[in-house]
């Protein structure tokens, strides 16, 4: 499989496998051409509620149409809101970036599994600055950049690192 460099869904492989085996709510924060429909379709079929939030007011109107009774897509001026649930994912890939790493030390205790979009970058995102707050860490390289970071205070991650060997077009 070639490896991209290019602005693509390249977390699309690690949602899959985490949508497959969630049970509680997820929480994804920026919304996104290659996240929000496969978290839209693959949680309506196993029922389970998706939050989305976008801060880019014209950008959110892309996704109005995904909004329904299992999804709720709402603008918001900024991300200092806290939802308090017990949620399965929380997908953080909003603007602007040196604030992802505080979105996800925030629910660091409260969803199963924290997946960050672009884990190459340096600064502004580092990632790097969290590491120790959380107690497992995967970081999916297999199709190329932008990398996808997976940290979980509540699950052992090691089961993911079969993505590296798997063929994706049997997914």
């Amino acid at each position: 499989m070639k490896k991209t460099t290019a602005w693509c869904g390249s977390h699309i492989p690690v949602l899959v496998k985490l949508i497959s085996q969630a049970d509680k709510p997820i929480l994804e924060l920026g919304v996104g051409w290659s996240s929000t429909p496969l978290l839209h379709w693959m949680a309506l079929e196993r029922n389970i509620p998706v939050f989305s939030y976008e801060s880019d007011a014209n950008w959110f109107k892309n996704f109005e149409e995904y909004r329904g009774k299992n999804h709720i897509i709402e603008w918001v001026e900024n991300y200092d809101f806290n939802i308090q649930a017990d949620l399965s994912i929380v997908f953080i890939d909003h603007r602007p970036a040196y604030k992802r790493k505080y979105s996800a030390v925030k629910y660091k205790d409260s969803a199963d599994y924290i997946v960050l979009h672009d884990s190459e970058q340096g600064k502004p995102y580092s990632y790097h600055k969290i590491y120790d707050q959380f107690k497992y860490k995967y970081e999916f390289t297999k199709v190329g950049k932008p990398y996808t970071l997976v940290l979980s205070n509540r699950k052992d991650l090691s089961w993911l690192k079969h993505l590296e060997n798997q063929n994706l077009a049997q997914m």
